[in-house]
């Protein structure tokens, strides 16, 4: 799988105030070699796009900055968290203990993998293989932007 950073791709770089906009990025733990890992971090590198890197990827880097300790920030800015995964589970739970309740996505070319995420995400908008800006009230139809609440009743 492939994963743009460009503007409309990867959800941060043509419009980073917007609400959804993606904030954090977290990898499986096997992404961690094989290049995919290596060409999302060059794409948000050439984008200007600042990391922010998650206590665990801190462990596997030979030199880094202080680990985020919290992923609750909304960096309404050309900035994102980073963070490694061992299991889909452990995104769901990360997601769980640090979402917003918002706009979630997962991008998967496996459609067991897609459908677990979906059945255990518990957002307002729960995407498979598209950007967080599909969360917009233009594009659902609204005619511009909307106030959506994060809360399902």
């Amino acid at each position: 799988a492939v994963v743009s950073t460009q503007s409309g791709h990867y959800g941060r770089g043509d419009y980073p105030a917007a609400c959804n906009a993606m904030e954090t990025l977290l990898i499986h733990k096997s992404h961690l070699t094989g290049g995919l890992f290596n060409e999302l971090i060059e794409d948000l590198k050439q984008n200007n796009v600042k990391v922010h890197i998650g206590p665990r990827l801190a462990m596997l880097l030979p030199v880094s900055p202080t680990p985020l300790d919290d992923f609750t920030i909304e960096y309404g800015s050309l900035e994102c968290a980073v963070e490694i995964v061992d299991s889909l589970q452990d995104a769901v739970q990360h997601i769980h203990t640090w979402g917003s309740g918002h706009t979630d996505v997962i991008v998967t070319e496996d459609e067991k993998s897609a459908k677990e995420f979906r059945s255990s995400v518990d957002s307002a908008c729960v995407f498979v293989n598209c950007s967080t800006r599909f969360a917009d009230g233009y594009r659902f139809g609204l005619g511009a932007e909307v106030t959506i609440t994060n809360r399902q009743n």
